[in-house]
């Protein structure tokens, strides 16, 4: 039987570091960053950063875990809309 979707919301200020093959370790900001090696090489990482606090306190940010079934996504996708619905992102359909 699969697990039901879940989702929590985290205001986190530290992000984990994941490891890099190539350069060491990165923050987990760095390795989703839209091209993050052009950020360094135009000595931007400061300005990425506070960019990207600003964004983040500004938004929520959300964890979702679910089973990875495709039986499982009606569910999944009801809770989205639940989601959405209770944070005013989208309206209840007719």
């Amino acid at each position: 039987m699969s697990s039901p979707a879940r989702c929590s919301a985290s205001r986190s200020r530290s992000a984990p570091s994941t490891p890099c093959a190539r350069r060491g370790r990165h923050t987990r900001r760095e390795s989703n960053a839209y091209r993050p090696r052009l950020v360094q090489r135009m000595q931007q990482k400061a300005t990425y950063f506070h960019a990207a606090a600003s964004i983040a306190n500004s938004a929520g940010i959300f964890h979702l875990t679910r089973a990875h079934d495709f039986a499982s996504l009606p569910e999944v996708i009801s809770w989205l809309e639940r989601h959405w619905l209770d944070l005013h992102l989208t309206e209840k359909a007719a």
